[in-house]
């Protein structure tokens, strides 16, 4: 069978909706893309930025909470990658709904 016969066909051409959306069907999801996992000597970089920014973070009396400490701790230990990172921070930011404050 010839590739063009397996295209998505409307009444019996090829579908021309199908076939413009077609590169985005591609398309995957950053949490879903194969991340190497940074080395054991990448990881004692990162967490030495982390203590430093969380540091910092505190200086300014704003300090991460147990849960966004936990998260870190999590990348570290499972040897995250930074994209890996980002993206998993980037989604769950998205995740957030925002409450509108009383007033």
């Amino acid at each position: 069978m010839r590739a063009a016969e397996t295209r998505p066909r409307h009444n019996g051409k090829v579908c021309p909706q199908t076939m413009a959306f077609r590169p985005l069907m591609r398309y995957h999801h950053p949490m879903n893309r194969k991340h190497e996992n940074l080395t054991p000597e990448q990881v004692a970089e990162a967490k030495a930025r982390r203590l430093t920014a969380m540091h910092l973070q505190d200086m300014e009396d704003n300090p991460l909470d147990a849960e966004q400490i936990e998260m870190f701790e999590m990348f570290e230990r499972e040897g995250w990658s930074h994209e890996r990172r980002l993206a998993y921070i980037r989604e769950r930011a998205g995740q957030i709904a925002f409450v509108p404050a009383e007033g």
